[in-house]
């Protein structure tokens, strides 16, 4: 067996909703401590194959998939619909790179995630990251052909600090930030347990025509970004994201996250991304024993501090 590629790539957070960085607006996204590795390595074959096996952050298989390279299809697999993305890819792939599957062997794709899969930190932008650094294809148009989306988690994938994102064209536009507050221990993530389908999301938001509001609505969140960076003060910081989460409420018509879930608490909350599910931020100035203790009383088992999660 010959190693082909080994690479890793960065889970994401985004403080802007995402709506809204799909109509231009630049955006705060936090890359995560948390990720995924891959491992890709030749072994000997008759035929050209491809074997991609994901694994779980308890070394737990998730899913298998066997992949017939000469005629391009799917041999077997664990899950079918997985496997499809997947053959998807690998069709993208070798159709920009023809040397990539030019030779008569297998190749194993391994994935390892150190995150539960559950938590929307992106398994696919993770995924496809590592695909296209080993093919050497652009992520951006890999990104575009698959699964979608405003391409910010593929520029958190590979950064080492926090970033201001655009999309834009013909490539989106980012730089690193400095934003470890002085106040990082008063904000949490905590994950609700309620995955997040970010497609069914976008595919809401552009169903409704809200014409002049996006315009305004953008300038006002790109001027809470700024606000968010120069925070000194927790009630600073706090109150620009209260702002963000009252425009983006008005603007799809779905109730702030503290309302659902945290109206009693002492502190605030934030909807993260595509809003609706997976993680949202915390501000707690106490003991994180105590919001720990409050966060189970409402069925939230997963409270991870801002040092822990963000790089």
């Amino acid at each position: 067996m010959y190693n082909l590629y080994s690479g890793r790539a960065n889970g994401k957070l985004l403080l802007t909703a995402e709506y809204l960085v799909l109509d231009g607006a630049r955006a705060l996204a936090l890359p995560c401590k948390y990720g995924q590795s891959i491992a890709i390595n030749s072994f000997e074959s008759a035929t050209r194959k491809v074997i991609c096996e994901s694994y779980d952050q308890n070394d737990v298989l998730w899913f298998r998939g066997e992949f017939d390279v000469d005629k391009m299809k799917l041999v077997s697999t664990t899950d079918e619909d997985i496997a499809n993305r997947f053959l998807n890819l690998l069709q993208f792939m070798s159709s920009k790179n023809a040397a990539l599957f030019s030779e008569a062997q297998g190749i194993n794709i391994n994935n390892k995630i150190d995150f539960d899969k559950n938590w929307g930190l992106g398994t696919s932008s993770t995924l496809i990251h590592n695909l296209a650094s080993w093919a050497g294809v652009d992520a951006y148009e890999l990104l575009e052909h698959s699964f979608g989306g405003s391409g910010y988690d593929l520029a958190c994938a590979a950064a080492r600090s926090p970033i201001l994102y655009k999309r834009d064209s013909p490539a989106p536009r980012f730089n690193s930030v400095d934003f470890y507050p002085p106040f990082a221990d008063q904000i949490y993530f905590v994950y609700l347990g309620k995955k997040q389908n970010s497609r069914e999301g976008i595919q809401n938001y552009r169903a409704q025509e809200l014409g002049d509001k996006i315009v305004h609505a953008i300038a006002e969140v790109e001027e809470l970004n700024d606000n968010i960076l120069a925070a000194n003060t927790l009630a600073d910081f706090e109150e620009s994201i209260e702002e963000h989460e009252s425009i983006i409420s008005n603007i799809i018509g779905l109730p702030k996250v503290k309302d659902l879930y945290f109206e009693d608490l002492d502190g605030v909350a934030k909807s993260l991304g595509a809003w609706g599910g997976d993680f949202v931020l915390l501000t707690y100035d106490g003991a994180v024993s105590d919001l720990r203790s409050y966060c189970q009383l409402k069925g939230f088992d997963v409270v991870i501090p801002y040092k822990e999660m963000i790089l």
